[in-house]
């Protein structure tokens, strides 16, 4: 409710300013068109930060571009990178009061400044750069050594504007200060610095070669060091490297210089310093003796270094170098520190190891000083001694061979690498045939070694399912193996390893050959059932299919005698006929025999007549396999003829018994039978009475 009145009297007063403005514009038109202007109003000054890059010298800085016309500066403000003075209404002089510190080539400064217009002011910065002279220097050696006549180069560098990574682009430039005092000197845009020497140079003078550097302002660096050039003398002296023994702090090492490392027109060796916590030195005239001092060596330590500049002086002077001496530690052998196990007629290795290796000889910086009293032993270049246990070796005893270790300078100790005997892990190679079934091996049983045990199993190749069960060593394979038909045998072949109790292990293959299951030949009707008279010899061929998978002897065996088989319609009980079968058989001599090649010979004399005979064969193979084969007789009458193969008279038609077809032992079988059947009806007749 307060504002309201305010509202109302800023609403009056805008009212009052638009009836004002219209009225100005009104009389401005009206002045515009009678050709009357209103006068100009002088816009506020400007004073914008602006920055200028000068030379060294400094300048005149004209500001009126940034300032703008009728802008007067009238103050200027000092600064701590330069100095700045007020030149005109729109002008400095500045110049810089700082140098720069190398690498850098610029300075860098800030000055304010304050203008003027209509007796308004506004203030302003000025960012100034100075540009300083190059740098130049050496790019690594500011020295050379040339012979007489031949060329050399090294190289400058300068740091200044348009100077690029040393080398001289857009309006900078390398130039040569002066030429030397002898020889000739040029340098390229990059820096690169070429001295010809004169052919005629005197050795050992030098001459020196000032580079200059201009950058685009014209301002001129100069090398802080010349170059210097220096004809070669006659007398050279090389750096080289000489290991040395510590010794006792009286062991000296004579180190030659001369001729090998300096020569020169009647060369001397002239000075050789080294510090005397290194080494005390003495020299001749080609030659420089070390004695290093007692060293307490660290644990770890294997060498320690010095070097021992020398000068060598010819008649045309001298030539410096230096030895770069190294002081070594006489070797420490750390290894091995326990017996090493090698089993009874086998071989093991144990290396000798040696702190400070490094420095022991590529070749012969081990050899056996004392050699084993039971086995053998050698020791190659890396300190590995290799022990070869006879076969009868004692179990338990340690043996022991005795190495010697020299570095290249001479310094030797001995260790004693010992071995102790044990049985260790032996898997023989095994061959053996098995039958087409599963089956089990004991690899351990054969196998030797302290605490053998079996630590793996895989077939190598073969049809076969492989169980292992290495906590026992059983194995369990299971052929599964498809035959094909004439197929003597199927190879399967295990690879196994057994592990002694001290880690060593040996490995072995067992080789096994499946058999298959015996078969018979011939086995047509024809070939397995004959018929025959009484008397005559009749003969069966049992040969197997495979003959090479049985033994030599023994393969074939008579598993039944001929047996007579009851007749169809026989009288009496089907048990009195099985009886009276059995009983012939117990009568009977054996009439048929088999021999090694599986033919059987069955010789029917005795036999009854009208009857027909069983007989079984049985053919075993090598590994126990077996099959049997039934044979059988028809016999007829004495008088009756055949013509089938493998029948024969056993006898002359004379001998024969043409009544029966039987000779006295086949009357006597046949009163048994008598016999038995009249004792099976007195025993039915009992029955029934009862």
């Amino acid at each position: 409710m307060m504002l309201q009145p305010y509202f109302q009297r800023a609403e009056h007063r805008s009212r009052t300013a638009r009836l004002v403005a219209g009225g100005l514009a009104l009389l401005l038109g009206v002045g515009a068109l009678l050709g009357i202007a209103a006068p100009a109003q002088a816009a506020p000054p400007t004073a914008p930060t602006v920055g200028f890059t000068l030379p060294a010298g400094g300048g005149l800085v004209e500001l009126q571009g940034a300032i703008g016309m009728g802008n007067v500066i009238v103050a200027v403000s000092p600064s701590a990178g330069a100095s700045v003075s007020i030149q005109g209404p729109t002008q400095i002089v500045v110049s810089p009061t700082q140098t720069p510190a190398f690498p850098n080539h610029r300075t860098q400064a800030t000055v304010g400044y304050t203008v003027e217009s209509d007796g308004e002011t506004a203030s302003g910065q000025i960012d100034l750069t100075f540009v300083h002279k190059p740098w130049v220097f050496a790019s690594g050696l500011s020295d050379a050594v040339v012979a007489a006549g031949e060329t050399v180069q090294l190289r400058v560098e300068a740091r200044g504007e348009e100077f690029v990574a040393g080398a001289a682009t857009g309006g900078s430039s390398y130039s040569v200060k002066a030429q030397p005092s002898m020889g000739t000197a040029a340098v390229a845009s990059d820096g690169v610095v070429t001295y010809t020497a004169p052919a005629n140079a005197v050795p050992n003078s030098t001459a020196t070669v000032r580079i200059l550097a201009t950058d685009h302002y014209g301002q001129t660096g100069e090398t802080y060091q010349p170059l210097t050039f220096t004809i070669k003398g006659t007398a050279e002296a090389d750096t080289f490297g000489v290991d040395i023994p510590s010794g006792d702090g009286n062991t000296s090492t004579r180190v030659e210089i001369l001729p090998d490392h300096a020569r020169g027109v009647n060369p001397r060796l002239t000075s050789v310093l080294a510090n005397p916590g290194n080494a005390a030195v003495s020299f001749d005239a080609t030659g420089a003796t070390f004695t290093p001092p007692v060293r307490n060596w660290g644990p770890l330590e294997a060498s320690t270094g010095f070097v021992a500049p020398y000068t060598i002086t010819d008649d045309n002077g001298p030539a410096t170098a230096q030895v770069n001496v190294r002081v070594l530690r006489a070797p420490v052998i750390t290894a091995p520190t326990l017996v090493g196990d090698v089993p009874v007629g086998g071989s093991a290795t144990s290396a000798v190891k040696v702190l400070n290796g490094p420095v022991i000889p590529a070749t012969d910086g081990y050899s056996i000083v004392a050699p084993p009293s039971f086995g053998t032993a050698t020791v190659n270049d890396a300190g590995v001694v290799a022990y070869a246990a006879p076969a009868g070796m004692p179990l338990g005893t340690i043996d022991s061979v005795t190495v010697r270790v020299t570095d290249k300078v001479g310094q030797s100790e001995t260790v004693d690498v010992r071995f102790e005997a044990y049985e260790g892990a032996a898997a023989p190679d095994i061959t053996m045939e098995q039958p087409d079934a599963a089956f089990v091996l004991d690899l351990l049983d054969g196998s030797g070694g302290e605490g053998k045990a079996l630590a793996a199993v895989s077939l190598v190749s073969g049809d076969a399912a492989v169980q292992p069960d290495l906590a026992s060593g059983a194995v369990a394979v299971m052929p599964d193996h498809a035959w094909s038909a004439g197929e003597a045998a199927h190879e399967i072949t295990l690879a196994y390893t057994v592990a002694d109790a001290r880690g060593g292990t040996a490995t072995g293959t067992v080789t096994v050959a499946v058999l298959p299951k015996p078969a018979f030949a011939h086995t047509a009707p024809g070939l397995v059932s004959k018929t025959a008279r009484v008397g005559d010899l009749v003969q069966f061929d049992a040969g197997a299919l495979l003959p090479g998978n049985l033994p030599e002897t023994g393969a074939f065996t008579m598993l039944q005698q001929p047996t007579a088989l009851p007749k169809a319609g026989a009288a009496g009980p089907a048990a009195a006929m099985r009886q009276l079968s059995a009983f012939s058989m117990l009568l009977a001599t054996g009439p048929a025999t088999v021999n090694e090649a599986g033919i059987v010979t069955v010789d029917t004399r005795g036999m009854a007549v009208n009857t027909q005979y069983e007989l079984v064969v049985r053919a075993t193979d090598r590994v126990g396999q077996f099959a049997d084969q039934t044979f059988r007789i028809n016999l007829a009458a004495a008088a009756a003829r055949t013509d089938e193969p493998g029948v024969t008279s056993a006898t002359s038609g004379a001998a024969r018994l043409a009544s029966t077809g039987a000779d006295p032992s086949g009357l006597l079988l046949a009163a048994g039978a008598l016999l038995l059947g009249c004792m099976l009806l007195v025993r039915r007749s009992t029955r029934r009475s009862v």
